[in-house]
């Protein structure tokens, strides 16, 4: 069970960059891509938030086991540029 889980954590990880990459390759200027993007974006944020704290988690749990972790790490870092950017806007703007 534990294994599934993170496998699935490491394919779930790659969502909200995936998503984010197909709205900002809408076609620019049109109305549709400037809704679209205000509001998938705060989605994608909060997404993005629980992945990496699920993330740091599960980089937990396998500390303590001395399993593998490597693919965890990079599974949380694919996930977090969202939430770390957004937090940044949030933070100075």
């Amino acid at each position: 069970m534990r294994r599934f889980i993170e496998i699935a954590y490491v394919i779930v990880s790659i969502g909200p960059l995936a998503c984010l990459g197909l709205v900002i390759a809408q076609t620019e200027g049109s109305l549709v891509s400037g809704i679209v993007i205000g509001s998938v974006i705060p989605l994608l944020a909060l997404i993005s938030l629980l992945l990496v704290l699920t993330g740091a988690v599960l980089i937990f749990f396998a500390r303590r086991r001395k399993d593998r972790i490597w693919h965890l790490v990079l599974a949380t870092l694919l996930a977090s540029p969202i939430a770390v950017l957004v937090g940044l806007a949030w933070l100075f703007g």
